[in-house]
């Protein structure tokens, strides 16, 4: 059985080396960058979640004016001349030509007075607008209703809608008729249309969450993702999800498009981003990082690899020496090593134990050990080196 040789001075320090700084800086760079990837992440779905909020904000806000003024007209008509109410309602409609049909009905379901004629006569009950707005203010989702289309003008002719409606009071506050709207879904369009300035995609959701509006090839698809699923929340969400194409997109949403009295409709906001892209600059963060904790390890690594190396080369010469001199090797040029204190020591110590083993002559002047005087010497040590291994 062979003994196992011990490692060198320089494989140690190289060994202490890595131990000491390359894996507590690989242990401190992963963890630090665990962290900076969940903070950045998070900045990210923040920065996304507030972008939402503002977009749902201001679409709420634009619808809010034409509500208002449909609930301060209801407050003011008095259904008391349906021609007259009829020519007020058209000329409305001709004003602002986002009003596709208005309408005053009875609370027996029958159009009392509406603009340009259309419906008058007919019975409206069982529709959202009406019943809604016999007990109160009402905003409705999207819809459409051809039947409605076919009779408008050809510059209103359009089946896609969505509904106001208020109740209209008598003096003594009770609800004696309807006054609902019909608005052009294209206005909504036309405003989320407007928040697409970058790469962040804005989609718009029925309360049975079916796509209103969105990229091409989404529009009339039920969204099943659990960003957008059903709950109590009222806050914006925020998760990075994988879409029906394949993509992980982070994905914002916004349950609510309200502002101030505005009745809830029942959408929901949706802001996508290409997750790659959204965190992008946190991959650049952390790539960097990695870069520069690379070439400082590197440096390091390689400015203090020298300088163990050096040590080691000092102490590899004093035990050369040393283990020449144990051999009986007393003619060898001791080391002068001056490069720190310990080696200093050593290599001092080293030639005065030389002298004690250089023979002196008759004369008190040196001599040199024979060839023969050698090698008995080095017979004598490598008895001694065997009866060592064999005890």
């Amino acid at each position: 059985m062979t003994d196992t040789q011990p490692l060198s001075l320089r494989r140690w320090l190289v060994l202490v080396l890595i131990l000491a700084l390359i894996c507590p800086l690989l242990l401190f760079g992963l963890v630090y960058t665990f962290r900076l990837a969940g903070v950045g992440e998070a900045l990210v779905l923040n920065s996304l979640k507030e972008r939402g909020r503002l977009q749902a904000h201001a679409l709420a806000r634009q619808l809010y004016l034409p509500w208002r003024n449909i609930t301060r007209l209801a407050d003011t008509v008095r259904m008391d001349d349906p021609i007259q109410l009829r020519e007020l309602l058209t000329r409305i409609v001709e004003t602002d030509q986002r009003y596709l049909w208005l309408g005053i009905a009875r609370t027996d379901g029958r159009v009392y007075a509406a603009s340009s004629g259309v419906r008058e006569g007919q019975r409206v009950s069982g529709r959202p607008w009406f019943e809604s707005g016999l007990h109160g203010s009402f905003a409705g989702d999207y819809h459409r209703d051809p039947g409605l289309a076919a009779m408008l003008p050809p510059q209103a002719a359009t089946e896609r809608m969505f509904d106001f409606a208020a109740p209209i009071r008598d003096e003594e506050g009770h609800t004696v008729g309807v006054l609902g709207a019909h608005f052009d879904w294209d206005e909504v369009r036309s405003i989320l249309a407007g928040f697409g300035a970058d790469d962040a995609q804005s989609l718009l959701l029925s309360a049975d969450r079916q796509v209103l509006f969105g990229p091409q090839g989404l529009e009339g698809e039920s969204l099943r993702l659990s960003t957008v699923a059903p709950d109590s929340r009222l806050e914006p969400t925020a998760r990075i999800e994988t879409w029906p194409d394949g993509k992980r997109y982070v994905t914002v949403t916004v349950p609510e498009i309200d502002y101030r009295d505005l009745p809830s409709f029942g959408w929901r906001l949706v802001i996508r981003k290409d997750a790659a892209l959204a965190l992008q600059p946190v991959h650049w963060l952390l790539r960097h990082f990695w870069i520069a904790l690379g070439i400082g390890v590197a440096a390091t690594f390689g400015i203090l690899l020298l300088f163990l190396q050096g040590i080691a080369a000092t102490m590899r010469r004093l035990a050369d020496f040393a283990w020449a001199l144990a051999r009986g090797d007393v003619n060898g040029q001791p080391p002068d090593e001056q490069s720190f204190h310990e080696a200093q020591k050593l290599s001092t110590a080293l030639v005065r134990l030389q002298a004690h083993f250089i023979p002196i002559d008759g004369s008190g002047q040196p001599s040199h050990m024979s060839d023969s005087n050698d090698a008995s010497a080095e017979r004598r040590l490598r008895d001694k080196d065997r009866g060592s291994a064999s005890g």
